[in-house]
This record gives C-alpha cells, structure tokens and sequence, in this order.
C-alpha cells in the first residue's frame, strides 16, 4: 500500500510538472517580444542609418559651403536618431530625399557659378589682350568676386551679364 501512495504522489508531481512546464511554455510564446533594432522594410533604413547618413550630408554641405542652416542641417548625430525615432519611416526618409535635394541643387550653382566665373575672367583677358579698355565690375580679373556675384543671383541675370560682355567684345575688333 505504502508502494502504492508513493506512486500517486510521483504521478500528481508528474502531473503537476507537466501542467507548470505547459505553462510556462504557452506564456512564453504569448509574452511580449523584443521586436529588436527597429528594422524597416526592404531597401528602407534604420534610425542609426538615418542619422549617419544625416551627419554625412551635413558634412558635404560645410564642405561644399553651402550655407545650410537648421535642424535639417545638425551635425549631432544623437539629434538625428531622437527625430528619426520619433517619426514615421516615411517622414525619416523624405527628410533624407529633401537633404539631398537641397545638396544637389547646391552642387549645381556651384558649378554653374564656377563656369560663369572662369568665362568673366576669360572674357576680361580678352578685353586687356585687344586693348578694348572695358572697366568696371563687369571687367574684373578677380575670379572670386564673379563667383561671389553668381552665387547671389539668379541664372537668367548672370547668363545675361556673360552675353553682355560677350557683345561689347564682339563690337571691340
């Protein structure tokens, strides 16, 4: 009889072990869940790869001198991560698209600003080499003030300055 008892009590213990073993089991596939780096979907960015990329472009935007100012245009790392957390994916990536678009339009009056300014020079040294005696801003040698005047004016204004010098050497032969 004693062996008996026994019996029951190790098949109540089993019994109990298995139900408490189920248990856990079912809780821990129904507990919460580290969703882990907060991932986006295919070919999307995370927020640590937003705000590396956010600090690059920043860093070509001072190397470039753009001039650039504002939140957009942190260099703090941190800040960029905060924000990217805060937003939607779709807020994340517009406000890289809108860095980038800003930085290729810097790009471009930059070059476009360089062109005008090695034509005026060009265009001066054509004046001083024919003696045509043309003076004033317009006639300058100084690349970097050119530059400067492009970068402050619209295309249409500089590419009518270029045709005006253009005009006055042509009637200078």
């Amino acid at each position: 009889m004693i062996r008996f008892e026994r019996m029951r009590v190790y098949i109540g213990l089993f019994s109990l072990l298995s139900i408490l073993l189920m248990w856990g089991c079912v809780a821990t596939v129904q507990g919460p869940r580290d969703p882990g780096p907060p991932y986006r979907h295919q070919g999307q960015l995370t927020c640590d790869e937003y705000a590396r990329i956010s600090v690059s472009q920043n860093e070509q935007n001072l190397r470039r001198q753009c001039g650039f100012l504002g939140f957009r245009w942190s260099s703090d790392y941190n800040a960029h991560y905060q924000w990217c957390a805060s937003v939607s994916w779709e807020a994340a990536d517009s406000e890289t698209r809108a860095r980038e678009q800003e930085l290729r339009q810097c790009r471009d009056v930059r070059s476009t600003c360089d062109e005008y300014a090695r034509i005026s020079v060009s265009q001066n040294e054509q004046n001083l080499r024919r003696r045509c005696g043309f003076l004033g801003f317009r006639w300058s040698s100084d690349y970097n003030a050119h530059y400067q005047w492009c970068t402050s004016v619209s295309w249409e204004a500089a590419d009518s300055e270029t045709r005006a010098r253009e005009q006055e050497l042509r009637q200078c032969r």
